[in-house]
């Protein structure tokens, strides 16, 4: 496919896809109509002519009244067009078309004011139809990040940015900065890097580039342009002190987090970064971020900290300790009142280890600044009167979810929602923090991020939410659960019994937002029908009122026999998905992923396991008989958000 803009050039230069969103967006923002009869340019003076005394007022209001009835049948008639077009689908794209999502000049040009989607009455889309793109698959690799989505190759169509773990090297590694100097063309040392940073090409899944990691790479955040080509960049984060921002087209590293200062400690994790404006005044975007998780230790795991980093350098700005003095591994997320004050958002805790949502005033944080005396941080940070307790977790549990904003109570200012690891889901007024609602889910405990979008008959947003009955890893049920967001009420539950304790649902739930009808969200789940004891089929489903879909399954603890060879197939963990919606039309494109653990043992030698682990990504597009609300007006396409802010608007 050729690119939009046939002056860029693949190099790693950078296509200038914000400023191409720019200039396409003043394209189609306002086309004037060409000049016509009545405009001034074609008009010619002519003579002025008397008109005759005889009845001219008559005729004239007889010509008035037939104008305004011919203009009112074309009104109507407009507006039956318009009904009828918005009743019947669209054709069904020809096989030919691009199937993955998008050009950007199809992104930038419709606008949200197009959407409206106000009635409280709202028809139900009858036809999902699946159809896959692409399939890849990846030996001895695993991934627990999510899928993120940016023009690598500058053709116009969005590729797949995805973090994973290489399972065969040994916990021995090289340096941050000697993994990152190695890219998919050349052989790294053996049991040097631990993980890897992927670019998929949107169109056939192949591999675009490859930079490796010391570990693990869990965390993706593409929204910041931090070498300033006019390109977003990404940031990865991941285990032992991974952090790092990588150019987008090349993959190579523009910075990499200096893990030998004194308030970096090279055992503990990076979780998903935030962007904030500029605050060291280098005109790139800052970086707040946290720091935690010691996995050396089972219970005293240290104090987590909150950073401000350079987004240009990585360079720390500022940093807090957590005010209960726990870990954490919640992402922060910037909250904004009605007054303009601006708060973090963070969690502490974990899964055997108690803890509580904050609210930490931003201009307080930025003032903290760093103590250099042997990498603490001064009590002086934690000001009672710029940090606020606003959700405590309970029975040893903490909380692990970022929140999630979005306007419940209809008012302009964003309210908040926390799914608890104890099984409470909650909803906070968004000018005072109070409780607007909560949900209980006894005995449960969740790592899933709830999904935002409407699902019953009235303009506020609801949430989908799972959560699995038991105490990790042991779970007996995995509940699916759509709250009401107006009341709290939960309007739709589905349960399904676990018959193999190992297999639980971890991930994320997106959302498709339709026009004039409910939006579908999309989501892994176990299935409710059983196979053996041993067996049990997980599906990556999709749910839109009354309808429900499933577009992928496999089954967990299935066994072949072959050429005397025994194969038992595991599903280690589903997740980690992704949508693009391109164009104003009735299709996107949704990519998933799913690590399987493969035993094959000889029937000569029992012992002899020649089995190995296998990522799978797959890519579907989805094709239905309603219209999607246009490109931008999609707030809940991926983890954290179709931006990863964690914000629905």
């Amino acid at each position: 496919m050729e690119s939009e803009d046939d002056s860029s050039e693949n190099d790693g230069i950078g296509c200038k896809t914000e400023e191409f969103k720019k200039l396409l967006q003043s394209e189609f923002a306002g086309v004037d109509s060409p000049p016509g009869r009545d405009s001034p340019g074609n008009l010619k003076a002519k003579p002025k002519v008397r008109s005759p005394p005889h009845s001219s007022s008559k005729w004239s209001k007889v010509c008035l009244y037939l104008s305004v009835v011919f203009v009112i049948l074309l009104v109507l008639s407009y507006a039956a067009f318009e009904l009828v077009k918005h009743a019947i689908p669209p054709p069904t794209p020809d096989s030919k078309t691009e199937s993955f999502a998008s050009r950007f000049c199809r992104i930038s040009s419709w606008s949200s004011e197009s959407l409206s989607s106000n009635s409280s009455e709202s028809a139900e889309c009858s036809s999902f139809r699946p159809k896959s793109n692409w399939n890849v698959a990846f030996d001895n690799t695993s991934s627990q990040s999510p899928i993120r989505f940016v023009d690598v190759n500058c053709d116009g169509i969005l590729d797949v940015i995805v973090g994973i773990t290489l399972e065969k090297n040994s916990m021995n590694s090289l340096p941050l900065s000697d993994c990152l100097s190695y890219d998919s063309k050349e052989a790294i040392p053996r049991g040097g890097c631990h993980g890897a940073i992927l670019a998929l090409d949107g169109t056939t899944g192949n591999e675009l580039w490859r930079r490796y990691a010391s570990h693990e790479v869990y965390a993706i955040q593409c929204e910041i342009d931090v070498n300033d080509d006019g390109d977003t960049d990404c940031l990865i984060a991941g285990y032992a002190a991974t952090l790092a921002a990588l150019d987008r087209h090349t993959g190579k590293a523009v910075w990499q987090i200096d893990s030998t200062l004194a308030l970096i400690n090279e055992n503990w994790g990076f979780y998903t970064p935030q962007i904030t404006s500029d605050i060291d005044g280098d005109d790139i975007g800052d970086v707040i971020i946290t720091h935690s998780g010691d996995p050396t230790h089972e219970t005293e795991r240290g104090v987590g900290l909150l950073l401000l980093l350079s987004g240009k350098t990585g360079q720390p700005i500022s940093a807090m300790p957590m005010p209960d003095q726990r870990e954490t591994y919640e992402s922060p997320i910037v909250h904004v009142g009605r007054n303009g004050k601006s708060r973090i958002l963070i969690g502490s805790g974990g899964e055997t280890i108690n803890g509580s949502l904050w609210a930490v005033d931003f201009d307080e944080f930025v003032k903290f600044g760093i103590s250099r005396g042997g990498g603490g941080v001064t009590a002086a940070a934690a000001a009672a009167k710029s940090i606020r307790r606003l959700v405590q977790g309970t029975r040893n549990r903490g909380a692990m979810n970022p929140p999630l904003l979005v306007d419940l109570t209809q008012d302009g200012v964003l309210d908040i929602v926390v799914a608890l690891f104890d099984g409470r889901l909650e909803a906070l007024d968004g000018n005072d923090f109070e409780l607007l609602w909560r949900a209980e889910f006894r005995d449960c405990e969740t790592y899933a991020l709830p999904g935002i979008g409407r699902y019953t008959n009235d303009t506020v947003p609801d949430i989908m939410a799972i959560y699995n009955k038991g105490v990790y890893p042991i779970y007996l049920e995995t509940t699916v659960a759509i709250v009401d967001g107006k009341t709290g009420e939960i309007v739709y539950e589905r349960i399904a019994k676990t018959t193999r304790e190992e297999t639980f649902v971890s991930s994320s739930i997106l959302a498709v937002k339709m026009i004039g009808s409910l939006d579908a969200f999309v989501y892994w789940n176990l299935a409710n029908e059983t196979g053996t004891k041993r067996e049990q089929p997980v599906q990556f489903r999709l749910k839109h009122g009354k309808t429900e879909v499933v577009l992928f399954e496999d089954m967990a603890g299935r066994t072949e026999v072959l050429d005397n060879v025994v194969e038992k197939t595991d599903i280690l963990m589903v997740g980690g998905s992704g949508i693009v919606h391109a164009k104003n039309d009735n299709k996107f494109d949704v990519v998933y992923k799913s690590t399987y653990r493969t035993h094959k043992l000889s029937t000569q030698d029992p012992d002899e396991d020649l089995g190995h682990i296998q990522l799978r990504i797959h890519s579907q597009s989805i094709t239905t008989n309603c219209l999607l609300a246009p490109p931008n007006g999609q707030p809940w396409l991926n983890y954290m958000g179709t931006f990863g802010t964690s914000r629905y608007t």
